[in-house]
């Protein structure tokens, strides 16, 4: 049974449009669950229908910030050091959700402050994690650390989640982790990434943008186009990491829809589409899912797809009845976006995806817009 290094739950959810599958590990590090859906008979179907979407270009990865926890830091030992440290003086169960501890630092500081403590601690954490295998990290950069850090864990993984998403054809990749982890990956597999950020509020609305310095750009597997939806850590400015920020971007989005750009949204509501790296429970995934992907409910475009969703089972230490929550969660995501649900982590996705394209022989369409 393979054990995992963090206590910290990972989430990740892939909802290939529409193909769900769900991830789940216990805060205690032990795995009581079978990586798959509830109804295993239905494991090999999906996963070939989502490995087919993405060998012919026709899925949209929407890319979490725990997609690689031992990379990030985990959100929660972050929120809960920085409670500890600066008498975080609300509510205990709080104290483990990022954004509301750095609304509190917002306030009590201000608005940059959160912003570069985020950074600082991310970097020394990454220190921390990885001097022991990786030289001179102390001279470093945040995101000079990632590249470093990220090239070491996709040579030695063969089922790194960046390094498999990275390989696929697929046109546009979505991601709320602001790291470069994925830029990078692509790269490695000899693409040329466009990054666009998502101009969340108008104080952004000066930023340079692709599709004005190339009105004729259209994503391709060559050259994808990487939407940063919640900021990027090169620019701190840009970063969705309060409460306040998170109210902001779904206020802004509702109201002007062209804030995500159109060929975006066109990948969001025809293709399928694969979380992952999310929690559930975060006000990050709860932003994304009520802005994005639950107002495109009933587009007769998203209904020619198989939708899929994947989740970690629910933490022991949280929940209850963790076997009631499963089957709610099941019911909810059925329900409101007709997604299916994979129970495992990223990688173990990731692997039986792997295996899904080797066996494949299916010659891939590469599907540009």
């Amino acid at each position: 049974m393979q054990r995992w290094r963090w206590p910290a739950a990972r989430c990740a959810i892939c909802l290939i449009t529409w193909m769900p599958v769900l991830y789940s590990r216990l805060k205690s590090g032990r795995i009581w669950y079978v990586p798959g859906f509830a109804d295993e008979r239905d494991t090999a179907e999906k996963i070939e229908a989502i490995a087919g979407y993405m060998s012919d270009g026709l899925c949209t990865p929407v890319i979490g910030p725990q997609l690689a926890e031992t990379r990030l830091g985990s959100s929660r030992m972050i929120a809960r050091m920085w409670a500890e440290r600066y008498r975080y003086p609300m509510e205990d169960y709080e104290r483990e959700q990022l954004a509301y501890v750095a609304q509190f630092l917002s306030i009590k500081h201000d608005y940059r402050f959160p912003r570069r403590s985020l950074i600082e601690t991310l970097r020394q954490s990454l220190i921390d994690e990885y001097r022991d295998v990786l030289p001179d990290l102390d001279r470093l950069d945040l995101l000079d650390l990632y590249r470093t850090v990220g090239r070491y864990e996709r040579a030695r993984d063969p089922f790194d989640p960046y390094r498999t998403l990275a390989a696929q054809p697929l046109p546009i990749y979505v991601t709320a982790n602001a790291s470069n982890m994925l830029s990078e990956a692509l790269i490695e597999a000899g693409k040329q990434p466009v990054i666009e950020l998502c101009r969340w509020n108008e104080d952004l609305d000066r930023l340079p943008s692709i599709f004005e310095r190339e009105p004729d750009y259209r994503p391709s597997a060559e050259r994808p186009l990487l939407f940063h939806l919640f900021g990027s850590f090169d620019q701190p400015e840009t970063l969705v990491l309060t409460e306040d920020d998170y109210f902001d971007f779904l206020i802004n989005i509702a109201a002007e829809r062209e804030r995500i750009p159109a060929i975006v949204r066109d990948a969001l509501a025809d293709s399928a589409l694969l979380f992952l790296g999310f929690e559930l429970e975060d006000i990050g995934f709860r932003t994304l899912f009520h802005s994005l992907i639950k107002p495109l409910r009933g587009a007769s475009r998203r209904r020619r797809y198989v939708q899929i969703a994947g989740q970690l089972m629910p933490r022991e230490d949280q929940v209850l009845q963790p076997d009631r929550a499963v089957r709610y969660l099941e019911a909810y995501f059925q329900d409101t976006a007709a997604i299916s649900i994979f129970w495992g982590s990223p990688r173990d996705f990731c692997v039986a995806l792997a295996a899904q394209l080797a066996e494949s022989d299916r010659p891939r369409r590469r599907r540009g817009f």
